[in-house]
């Protein structure tokens, strides 16, 4: 069983199938093959409505003062990185969902725009100031706008059937000296090759492609970048580490059989009872104790669970 890469061209071995075991928006059966030349890991064939699969509360914002305040965090990061590498303000994102980075990006006296695929988070930014285009087909969208002195893609790039088009296109559109970041899962990651199918970042079938870091940087030196920064060990990128081990170990169990043992409540309106808040305290205790056990594999090797990387265009 082989298919035929889509980006380079040469025949591809079967992975493995998967189901949607993140948010069962489907009982489909998804295949996915690993390219033997570049390394590309694909899903073929490609649902002809992506946008089927995106459903629930995707796109929700934090609901909860705690919620706002870790994801302040994980945005911080994001900025830190930008802020250091950065020569200018002008800043494009592409998929950045509700726009929580873009918010912050702002404060900190950036000129933000974006590129966003769901109608309601394009409504939101809009109205909050910062100029969005809304399109499904980010290479096309891009065309149509100026030059950055930065542009984002933070766990957008595996969910598009063009991914290098838009790498292309968003290379163009970097002013001398700006800088691309890209993050996204890691398919060299420990927990990708301890888990396959099961591996929660796989997120069948809503990330079609899983694009080994040197691909990536293959792409993006055709395009006229430079590498500057490559991390699967930074602060970001660990808490995918954690989120990886404790999405990935509920899809080997079962959702359902997690939600029991952890007595948890049918609806998240229901109040939770002193054991069920104990449980799950010993859980998260659980994954924290298997993270340092796991911590020197995963920080050696480029065997996070996500990477983080930062290419800067020429003078």
């Amino acid at each position: 069983m082989s298919a035929t890469c889509p980006y380079c061209g040469e025949s591809a071995a079967f992975l493995f199938h998967a189901q949607d075991e993140n948010r069962r928006s489907t009982a489909e059966i998804f295949t996915y093959y690993r390219c033997s030349c570049c390394q590309l890991i694909f899903l073929q064939p490609l649902p002809s409505d992506l946008s089927a699969y995106y459903v629930g509360d995707y796109h929700a914002q934090p609901a909860t003062e705690s919620e706002r305040a870790f994801h302040a965090r994980l945005e911080a990061i994001k900025l830190a990185y930008v802020q250091r590498y950065a020569r200018g303000k002008s800043l494009l994102e592409i998929g950045p969902s509700y726009g929580a980075f873009l918010h912050l990006a702002k404060q900190a006296g950036f000129v933000p725009q974006a590129i966003e695929l769901d109608s309601a988070c394009v409504r939101a930014l809009n109205a909050a100031g910062i100029p969005t285009l809304q399109s499904a087909e980010p290479a096309q969208a891009l065309k149509t706008l100026g030059q950055y002195d930065v542009i984002g893609l933070w766990h957008v790039i595996e969910h598009l059937p063009e991914a290098w088009d838009v790498l292309s296109e968003a290379a163009r559109h970097l002013k001398p000296n700006g800088i691309l970041v890209v993050a996204a899962p890691n398919p060299q990651a420990l927990t990708f090759r301890l888990f396959k199918a099961h591996w929660s970042y796989l997120d069948a079938p809503r990330h079609v492609y899983l694009l080994p870091i040197s691909l990536l940087t293959q792409v993006a030196r055709q395009s006229g970048l430079t590498p500057i920064l490559c991390s699967t060990n930074n602060a970001e990128a660990r808490w995918h580490n954690y989120a990886a081990w404790r999405g990935s170990l509920i899809n080997v169990i079962g959702a359902q059989r997690v939600r029991a043992a952890l007595s948890l409540p049918q609806s998240a309106a229901q109040p939770r009872s002193l054991s069920s808040r104990l449980k799950a305290r010993l859980f998260r205790l659980a994954l924290r104790l298997l993270m340092l056990t796991t911590a020197p594999l995963e920080g050696t090797g480029q065997r996070g669970s996500a990477y983080t990387l930062i290419f800067r265009k020429a003078v």
